[in-house]
């Protein structure tokens, strides 16, 4: 677009390629699409896509669909002259967008807000150099809807007071300007509400997940969302290291009913699961833990040493792997299928 222009549709950027003899022939107009998609996604414009009830469709930092793409009245729009209509909740992720968290651990809502105010100038790496780019500005309403998504769909986790939402919808009137946000927190494995971990919530061998909450809270020093114990708790039960109690309330419940709902230490079962447990007796010792992909690739790397070590003591060294696969809602057949493609790739002892 000429200096002064802030609007263009697409398909009038790319016939002038073909009409204008100042500029370059180009015989696949697809590739001057492609451009502008580019662009968009890099955060250079913003492409948007009036709709016939006057409603408005943008992207920005994204790449439109293929529908969207052929409609003939798709828009190129210069950031300083654009208004966002959605912002995605993905963006607004640590690290994603440039200048927005920097090295915050920590956000509120106003912060996101005055982000997208209108004006503001960022620092984008262009592969050698840095240049400024200026961000589209959009509403508090849609920066707002952008958070509670993001919250939502665990991009986000929010705290506000004794509030702390993740992987759930916001209540109406708690997001604040004054709300935190921040990245996604650790995972709470199932053997972390075990009494070893949380002994203050248990007592003659029983714990109510309320009380389970709360000394999780105060062990990380922050509300710890509902949607993480919930799944410590069922991973919990799944594995038989707790069980419901004769007297409890029915399991899954809303954290209103948590108190209510009363778990009893299963016998045999125990041990820090979660953060490198250690299971004694007269013959051997057995490291227990959660491994995350990275740390397999570290112990991996910690193989030659492992084995010098059993040669050195002339102990025998085996390993005994549970690989757990869970999903918000129903896993997916296809998804075990082909995890077990990949795990009989690597032995036949998953048999």
């Amino acid at each position: 677009m000429e200096e002064g222009e802030t609007l263009r549709r697409v398909k009038d950027l790319a016939g002038a390629f073909a009409q204008l003899p100042h500029l370059p022939k180009m015989l696949n107009a697809s590739a001057i699409v492609d451009t502008l998609v580019d662009g968009c996604a890099a955060g250079d414009f913003v492409l948007q896509l009036k709709r016939p009830d006057r409603s408005v469709r943008t992207w920005w930092r994204a790449r439109p669909d293929e529908t969207a793409l052929k409609d003939p009245d798709m828009e190129v729009v210069l950031s300083p002259a654009a208004e966002l209509a959605e912002v995605s909740g993905m963006l607004l992720r640590k690290g994603v967008l440039p200048g927005l968290w920097e090295t915050k651990t920590e956000l509120p809502l106003s912060e996101f807000q005055a982000y997208f105010a209108g004006g503001k100038i960022v620092q984008v790496d262009r592969g050698g150099y840095t240049e400024g780019q200026q961000v589209p500005k959009a509403s508090a309403a849609v920066v707002s809807a952008a958070v509670e998504k993001a919250v939502a769909d665990g991009d986000l986790w929010l705290v506000s007071g004794p509030t702390s939402l993740f992987r759930e919808p916001i209540p109406a009137g708690v997001l604040t300007s004054a709300s935190l946000l921040l990245p996604p927190p650790e995972p709470v494995v199932a053997a972390a509400i075990l009494e070893a971990n949380v002994p203050v919530a248990w007592k003659d061998g029983k714990a109510n997940v309320a009380g389970i909450l709360a000394q999780l809270s105060a062990q990380r020093g922050k509300p710890v969302p509902w949607h993480l114990v919930r799944q410590a708790v069922e991973g919990a039960l799944r594995a038989r290291l707790v069980e419901l109690d004769t007297d409890s309330a029915g399991w899954p419940c809303d954290p209103s009913a948590a108190a209510k709902v009363t778990l009893k230490a299963v016998t045999g079962a125990g041990g820090d699961l979660g953060g490198g447990g250690v299971v004694n007796d007269k013959n051997g010792v057995t490291y227990q833990a959660y491994l995350q992909p990275n740390e397999l690739q570290d112990l991996n790397d910690a193989l030659l040493a492992i084995m010098k070590l059993q040669a050195t003591h002339g102990i025998q060294i085996r390993f005994y792997l549970t690989v757990e696969a869970t999903a918000e809602k129903d896993l997916k057949p296809e998804a075990t299928t082909e995890l077990r493609r990949i795990l009989d790739s690597v032995s036949d002892a998953w048999h």
